[in-house]
This record gives structure tokens, sequence and C-alpha cells, in this order.
């Protein structure tokens, strides 16, 4: 009999960029199994990193190796299976470990489809950088796409895909996705390493907070997998059986972010979760509203016994450099807010329109069909300046791109291939 965890990770999908194609392994940390990216891509090179950033006992194997891509301008992963039409956590992770002994960390562009995707790359040669988003899938594949932007090779450590309950986190969708900037549980920094799979049936990584000021209590009792809404974000246990309340029975719990002054124009999604944990006796009630900015967010709220429930911003904040929440109890409540955890995405608009499916589907047959390798990578069209060799496209204002037409003499592939380009476009001027 599978449990629902073996049934999570049979649709995960977990790349370590860089080992060789016949390899694959166990993680002895997170018991996830991860394969090599040959399958997924056509280019690229593998490297270790260098031996004095090999620290094996500390480093997670899949930041020992890396694929760099020194070849073209851009380079594309092309992840599968995928159901379209779902949610899913998509994770790029970069560790540069000087494996060229240059000791000059690249600088470049990373693309989901045909929009770039706001990434942090390393900054000195040991970092260990991850990059998270929810996507909505529009195809059945995700194309990742590493660009070279003259500052450097590209490179990347691993890639990992995870299927979502598809009522959850709504606000990523067709036009827009959702990129991680924090994602906390509240526990001392030092009790121990961030929540991840097994525990996260979903393999969030939920990163440890501490604030002055905040009590941190937790149960024996486990809280229940299921939602006490109709919207099931299946937090962990571990997560949800500890909370903070505040340090005063009287005082309330603040935060703001970002932490440092940001940009007035972004737009952020914050999902609070809660959880009561206390036994509550009839002479004893908690409640509180949720104030953002000095207005109420939402509220009178009482969070229900060993029971998950999520608030969400149905609109993203915005024209703020900084956002203030403050969990305030009502006055009619005997005991302080309490507080589990909390997730905020930054909104990230899908401004550029990738090439008509159909277009894209015929050039991706014929491709396979003749064994096209190490060219043709991503969409065909988007972005312009990263089009495939010889293509016309057209790009109408109110539609999707369109292949027009394709000089064949300067894309360097045999006459038969050529021909069979040929009458495609040919079919597709009727």
């Amino acid at each position: 009999m599978h449990s629902n965890y073996d049934l999570f990770v049979a649709v995960f999908l977990s790349i370590d960029c860089g080992i060789a194609e016949e390899l694959n392994y166990t993680d002895k940390n997170t018991q996830i199994f991860y394969t090599s990216d040959a399958k997924f891509i056509e280019t690229g090179t593998n490297k270790d990193i260098s031996k004095d950033y090999m620290i094996t006992e500390r480093l997670p194997r899949q930041y020992q190796n890396l694929r760099f891509f020194p070849d073209g301008n851009r380079s594309c992963y092309t992840l599968t299976p995928v159901t379209k039409s779902n949610r899913y956590l998509l994770r790029a992770s970069f560790m540069y470990g000087n494996y060229d002994g240059l000791n000059k960390t690249p600088q470049f562009d990373v693309y989901v489809g045909v929009n770039r995707w706001d990434v942090v790359l390393p900054s000195t040669a040991g970092e260990r950088v991850r990059n998270e988003i929810i996507t909505y899938a529009t195809m059945d594949y995700v194309s990742v796409c590493l660009v070279n932007t003259g500052k450097g090779t590209p490179f990347i450590s691993a890639l990992e895909l995870r299927i979502l309950n598809n009522l959850s986190y709504e606000a990523a969708n067709e036009s827009q996705y959702l990129r991680l900037l924090y994602r906390n549980q509240f526990r001392p920094i030092d009790s121990g390493r961030p929540i991840r799979y097994p525990d996260d049936a979903y393999d969030r990584i939920w990163s440890l907070w501490e604030v002055n000021g905040w009590k941190p209590i937790n149960t024996s009792f486990a809280v229940d997998l299921v939602s006490s809404d109709k919207i099931d974000y299946r937090l962990p246990l571990p997560v949800m059986n500890t909370a903070v309340v505040p340090s005063d029975p009287n005082g309330n719990l603040s935060f703001y972010f970002p932490t440092s002054n940001g940009d007035p124009k972004l737009q952020y999604h914050v999902y609070m979760h809660f959880a009561e944990l206390q036994q509550l006796n009839r002479n004893q009630s908690r409640e509180f509203n949720i104030i953002v900015n000095g207005n109420l967010f939402y509220g009178p709220f009482s969070p229900t016994f060993r029971s998950q429930s999520t608030i969400y911003s149905d609109s993203p904040l915005s024209g703020r450099y900084q956002h203030e929440f403050v969990i305030s109890k009502t006055t009619s409540s005997t005991l302080p807010p309490i507080f589990n955890a909390e997730e905020i995405f930054v909104l990230e608009p899908l401004s550029a329109t990738p090439t008509d499916s159909k277009d894209v589907e015929a050039m991706l047959d014929i491709k396979s069909a003749y064994q096209v390798k190490g060219k043709w990578m991503g969409d065909p069209c988007v972005p312009k300046y990263y089009s495939w060799d010889g293509l016309t496209c057209d790009y109408p204002l109110e539609d999707a791109p369109t292949i027009l037409s394709m000089n064949l003499s300067s894309t360097g592939l045999n006459g038969e291939i050529a021909a069979s380009i040929a009458n495609l476009m040919s079919i597709r001027s009727l």
C-alpha cells in the first residue's frame, strides 16, 4: 500500500545538473530521488566544483557538480512529464564553486518559457542560492533557458519540479507566476534544519525565523493534514504544531516586508497559516484581527483547534516600499494572537506571448523525427533576440507570434530535413 508521500514523490522531478547520464541516486538527507539532466537538455558540459569548496560532509550532493554552457546564446531544459493546466513549484539552484578556476562568479539571465525569471545568482564562489516560483503549466512541458548576456558562462546545479494541489496558490495563473520571497516557520534558528520533504508533501522549504518579543509554543498533538477550509495547502506537521504568541500576553505580533527598502512598483501575495494548538477552556477565547498598513485585512478570526487555516490576499499588495502586518487581539479575546507560518511571494506578470502552439508542436515534431541536436531550443520565436536560426516570425500585436518562413541555407541542416521544414511552411501559409 502506498502512502500519500509515495504518491507525491512519484510526480517529483529532481534533476542533479552535471552528473553523468547513467547516474542517479537517493539523497541521504531528504530521501528524494535525483536523476541526471542529460535527457532534459542537449548542450552543455559537466564539471565538478573546485576541491577547495568540496566540503562533502556538509555540502549537499547537488552542489558538488554543475553543468555549464560555453557555446551559443541560449541553452534550454525541457522538463517533462508535466500535466497541462496544473500548478507547479519550480526550483533552480546554483553554486559556482570556482569550477573554472577563474574565481569570478558569472551573471546571466534565466527564462521560464518566454518570460524572464528574476533569479538571484551567487555573488561568491562558495555561496549556494535557491530560486523558487509557483507557475501554471500552459503546455505539457516546462522550458527553463539559461541565456549568456556577456557577463560569464551560464551554469546550473539543480532543477526541481513539484506538482501542487491545483486549488492552492491560485494567484499563479496563465498571466502571472509567484516568485518566492520568504517562507518561514517560527522557531529558534538553532533548533535544527529547515523543514522540507518528507515532512512537506510538496517539498516546500521552510526557513527558521526567530523574532524578539515572540514566544514559541508547541504541541505534541498532530495538527490535522486536512484544512478547515476548502483549499488544502497541506502544511507539514513540524511547521504547524509550532507557533508563536507575543511575549506580552496583551501584546501584538508585528512584522514587515521586504526587510530593506523595496521597489514600490512590486506586487506581493501573502499566505498566512494558522492552527490553534491549545484546547481552550469555556472561559477562554482567542480572536484577532490582521491589520495591513493600518487597514483591516482580515478578521475577526479564531483559528480552529488542531486544524489548518490559511488566510491569503485576494488582491496583491503594492504601492509601498514596505508593508507592515499587525496581528492584534480583539477586545473580547482572553488570549493573545497566535501565528504558525507565512509565505510571501512577488507577483511576476507574464508579459511575453509564446509562439502559436501549433507551430511549436510542428517544429518540435520535425526536430524529434530527424534527431536535430544542439540547436532549436526553447520557444522558436520568443524572445526575438534568441529566435531559432533562420526563422522569420510574425509578431502581431494581439495574437501569438507565428512562423512565416525559414531561410534553409542558414540552418546548416541537411536537405531532407530542410525539405520537411519547407513543406511545413507551405502548409502553414495555406
